[in-house]
Order: structure tokens, then C-alpha cells, then sequence
């Protein structure tokens, strides 16, 4: 009786760079290293590019893996070793699983696809197709939706990509019924089961395959300590497994950085755990597509709309002060979310107005500031003050200055004044726009 085993890692970095200068400067929190890719590099996407055991050639090998494209192209540069290894891991693990391709695309720079506009949603699923394509040299099966949110426009245009399938937390089902059947069940984390993929039929008749992962295993992995040993990471698995199914798939999704970054050892356990998985004759391990080419799909699923891995309201942790905090103490306190949000979302609409022209240097660069402006990370932690959010405040005003450059068109006073509602909002762009390196660059 063959039972099968999948370990999705979510490898992604925000874009970086200075707006102005196309290059990362000097992160201090990084310390003692230049910056935050390179320090996540040396302790997480290196090691798990390492042969750490005799018959592993890699964990990633091993794997189900996105690596996001804002990453890749920083890799592309700087770390041209780590990136041309994933791309061979990608053809191991064709070898290893019946021709399918371990590697998936991700949303181009990890926006939100259900709080974009439907240009930005096909944009960013069109250029993540091309980045998959460059680096991988086939068409992508599956794509990564950023924090698994979604809703039904999202699927339709990953369907209309020909993505056959994504990935999404268990509590994102709403309902579900088996092929034949005519009643529909409804679910939440505690019932649905995740031992196989579903099948979410869309308005434009088009269908896409969903697989939900295993809630239980993610978090303890992630969170409750499991990375600590390989033995217990192991037995904490293989007890999943026992009471699956026939052919069942215990599988679970976490962002790759757990597994070295987060977790010091997290790459040594989880190689561990593969190693020992080997010796079970009675497991398989696999990728999502070599599963699908193996099983039909025979359960339907409706999924909850506008939902995500992280926030439990309705996308409020990108979008409102919805109590979604990294600090429980400041649980509650992100009142500046919800007027960054609507400020940018004016920006992007002002600026549409006008007749963007992509092939053209200055409207390409454009272009780019204005998705990079809505990259997930600026949102998702407490404090406005944050590099993470003061990144994203760089690519809005470098898409104000550009479109003032090619339109004539002047939203900078416009900008503050729609900012006035966060504390220190106005100041903080200045300071963004007075520092030494923009200085440095119109010079």
C-alpha cells in the first residue's frame, strides 16, 4: 500500500533595491553581512543546495519549490552559483519525478492578487510566466499565489495561463462534494481533508486544480518547535501517514526560509527526515504535478473568497487595522494600513490615466515601480517606520517622479496630502527623497 509525501518551500525575498539606483545599499540590521539576500542566501537557500547526505543530492531535490522572481533576478547578479543550482535541482527532479518539474512560478513581486486591479493581477501572473520560462526553460504547472490570497478573478487568470494548479491553506476551503455527487459539504480546517487535490471549477468554465495543505504539520513545523530534530520531524510525519489513505498525500507548505534562516538547523532536520523516509518502502516521496499525472482529480472544491494564510479577516492584515500583528502588543495598533493602502491604490488609478507605454525605457520603469509599490511586505508587519513598508514608499515616489518626467503630471503635493492620516507619513517620504543617495543620482 503506497502512500506519498510532499514538502513545499515558499523561497521569496521583496524587492531590494533603491528605486533610484537599481541596487541594494547597505542593510546594518543584516549584519555582518551586506544585506538581507545575501544573508538568507548563506543561511538558508546555500544550505539547502548542499549535498548533506550519501543519496540526497540536495534538500531541494527533494522538494516542492517557488523561488520568487525578485529573488532569482538579485541571484542572477550576485549569487550566480545558488541560482544556476536550482535551476539544475529543477532537472533532478524531473529525474526523479517522472518528467514533472519540482519548481513552480510565484506572483511576479508578491502582491496581493485580490487587492490589484485586473491589469496588475494579469501583469503579474504574465511576468511571472516569462521569469519561470527564462530560468527554467519550460512553461510552469503550478503557480504560488502571495500568502495564498485569493479569490475567483485570481484563479481565472491563472487558469487562462494554463496554471493547473496552486497551493492554499486548509481553512481557504468553504465547501466541497465528490465529482457525482449533487449535495455540497461544507468545511473548515478541522474536516477537510488534505490527503488529495480538488478540483475549483470557475464562472468561465475553465477549471484549476488546488491542493490544501496540511495545516497541522505547517505550523508545528514553522512554529511549535519541530525542526529541532529530525527524528522527532520524522515521527511527527510518519504518524500523519499512518492514518492516510491508500495513495493519500500528506503534504504541507511553509516559507522556505523556515528551513535554515528561522530555524538555524532547519536545513540538517529536514534532510534528516528525508533520509529516513527513503528507507520506508511504503512511502513515496513526490511533487504536486507528478501526483496529479498519477491520480485523477475526483473532489470539487468552492474555495472562501478573498482569503489568506496569514489573516483570518478577509485580507485586512494588507488592506485595514484588522488585528493581524507579528507583536500581540500591538495587536490592533496598524491604524496607518488602511490610508497607505487607499493612497496607493489613488496613485496607480491617477497615474493610468495616463498612455503607459511598456516598451519604452522610462514606461517600463514605470511600469515597475507602480506593482513594486504594492509588494506584500510593506503591509504585513506592525510599525509604519519599517524598511520593508519605507521600500515600497520608494517605488511610489519614484513612479510620482517618472510620471512627472514623461506626462507633466505633478501628484507629489497630492500624495502627502492623501498621507496626512499616518503619523510621520509626509516625513518619512521626504527623507526618502532628501538622503544622500537620491542626492547622489539626479546629480
Amino acid at each position: 500500500m503506497k502512500k506519498y509525501l510532499c514538502v513545499h518551500g515558499h523561497f521569496y525575498q521583496p524587492p531590494r533595491e533603491n528605486a533610484w539606483q537599481k541596487r541594494i545599499l547597505k542593510q546594518d540590521s543584516a549584519s555582518p553581512y551586506h544585506d538581507w539576500n545575501e544573508r538568507i542566501t548563506a543561511e538558508c537557500y546555500t544550505p539547502n543546495l548542499t549535498s548533506l547526505y550519501e543519496g540526497i543530492e540536495n534538500n531541494l531535490s527533494q522538494m516542492s519549490f517557488n523561488f520568487g522572481p525578485t529573488l532569482l533576478a538579485w541571484m542572477r547578479e550576485h549569487s550566480a552559483g545558488t541560482y544556476e543550482g536550482i535551476r539544475q535541482t529543477d532537472l533532478i527532479s524531473q529525474r526523479h519525478f517522472d518528467e514533472c518539474g519540482s519548481a513552480i512560478a510565484q506572483c511576479f513581486n508578491h502582491m496581493i492578487m485580490p487587492l490589484a486591479d485586473g491589469e496588475d493581477k494579469s501583469i503579474q501572473v504574465r511576468w511571472a510566466v516569462d521569469d519561470f520560462c527564462q530560468t527554467f526553460g519550460r512553461n510552469p504547472r503550478g503557480m504560488w499565489l502571495p500568502e495564498t490570497a485569493v479569490d475567483i478573478a485570481t484563479l481565472e487568470v491563472l487558469a487562462a495561463h494554463d496554471i493547473a494548479f496552486t497551493i492554499l491553506a486548509p481553512h481557504q476551503a468553504h465547501k466541497i462534494k465528490y465529482k457525482d455527487d449533487k449535495e455540497w459539504v461544507f468545511v473548515k480546517q478541522e474536516t477537510l481533508k488534505t490527503t488529495h487535490p480538488y478540483r475549483c471549477v470557475l464562472p468561465s468554465g475553465k477549471s484549476i486544480n488546488i491542493f490544501f495543505y496540511n495545516g497541522y504539520i505547517a505550523t508545528d513545523v514553522a512554529f511549535g518547535g519541530l525542526l529541532e530534530d529530525g527524528d522527532r520531524l520524522y515521527k511527527r510525519v510518519r504518524d500523519e501517514i499512518n492514518v492516510t489513505d491508500e495513495n493519500g498525500l500528506v503534504h504541507w507548505a511553509v516559507d522556505g526560509e523556515t528551513y535554515g534562516h528561522h530555524h538555524k538547523e532547519g536545513a540538517a532536520t529536514l534532510a534528516t527526515m528525508f533520509l529516513r523516509f527513503k528507507e520506508d518502502s511504503d512511502v513515496e516521496i513526490i511533487n504536486y504535478d507528478s501526483y496529479l499525472k498519477k491520480f485523477p482529480v475526483e473532489y470539487e472544491v468552492v474555495i472562501k473568497d478573498r482569503s489568506a494564510w496569514s489573516c483570518p479577516y478577509n485580507l485586512g492584515r494588507w488592506s485595514d487595522n484588522c488585528g493581524c500583528s507579528i507583536d500581540p502588543n500591538k495587536s490592533g495598533r496598524q491604524q496607518w494600513r488602511k490610508p497607505l493602502r487607499d493612497t496607493l491604490n489613488w496613485l496607480r488609478d491617477e497615474i493610468k490615466k495616463e498612455p503607459i507605454d511598456d516598451e519604452n525605457v522610462h514606461g517600463a520603469e514605470l511600469r515597475r515601480n507602480m506593482l513594486y509599490m504594492f509588494t506584500s511586505c510593506g503591509w504585513f508587519f506592525d510599525d509604519f517606520t519599517r524598511i520593508e513598508t519605507q521600500q515600497i514608499l520608494q517605488y511610489a515616489l519614484r513612479a510620482v517622479e517618472i510620471t512627472k518626467k514623461i506626462f507633466g503630471k505633478d501628484l507629489l503635493n497630492q500624495f502627502y496630502m492623501r498621507l496626512d492620516g499616518i503619523e510621520r507619513g509626509k516625513e518619512i517620504c521626504q527623507s526618502i527623497l532628501e538622503s544622500q543617495c537620491i542626492k547622489e543620482y539626479h546629480e
